[in-house]
């Protein structure tokens, strides 16, 4: 796992963002406009997490977006940190999962068939309009094609081997038309919880409304 800090003033409060597949710390300087630090998280690769870092925040908002949520609840599930929030938006605790996460043959059909086209494909997918797409354009990860399949054959053999992550989130967000985690899947996937609420909002999505 990579941690990169967006900003970091020594303040008390941390912002703690995980990010979704493919990501990194280009895609959300909006960030930057939160009240305190702000650390993103991103390619699971290696799930190694060292929560010392963290230790000495006296407050942690902590955000996680699509593999992110899931990614999120398998390393902190047995951490202990100052946490005022924890927020999950558009992911499950089910990566691979034909009722709860990405359906397999869909997730085996993107790590195999990975290539320029088939990832601008998933972009279109996971913002659905042109507005949308473009903005994610302007601000697209910066990673090759090896490091994205490398690190969605890692999750997919970790999430299969493990068990399902034991980790209550306080608010969970749900989009209406999001084709990536979709929607039904979403909401069966939280069914036990009863927490989640929907927003009208495809996969990606601005994160301001969560600082």
């Amino acid at each position: 796992m990579k941690f990169y800090f967006l900003k970091r003033n020594n303040e008390s409060r941390l912002l703690l963002f995980f990010a979704g597949w493919g990501m990194d710390y280009h895609v959300f300087p909006e960030l930057e406009a939160f009240a305190g630090d702000v650390c993103i998280c991103y390619d699971y690769t290696d799930m190694a997490f060292d929560e010392t870092r963290f230790a000495g925040y006296r407050s942690v908002r902590l955000v996680a977006w699509s593999m992110g949520v899931w990614a999120a609840s398998f390393v902190l599930q047995n951490k202990k940190l100052a946490f005022e929030e924890k927020i999950a938006v558009n992911g499950t605790l089910y990566p691979v999962s034909r009722e709860r996460g990405i359906i397999p043959e869909i997730y085996d059909a993107t790590r195999q068939m990975l290539n320029e086209r088939s990832l601008q494909k998933f972009y279109r997918r996971m913002c659905r309009t042109q507005a949308l797409y473009d903005t994610f354009m302007e601000k697209r990860p910066r990673r090759d094609l090896d490091s994205l399949r490398e690190e969605l054959t890692a999750i997919g053999q970790l999430s299969a081997a493990a068990p399902t992550p034991q980790f209550e989130w306080d608010t969970i967000f749900i989009g209406t038309n999001d084709l990536i985690f979709t929607t039904a899947n979403q909401q069966q996937g939280w069914q036990e919880t009863g927490k989640y609420r929907f927003i009208p909002a495809a996969h990606y999505l601005c994160f301001d409304f969560v600082l």
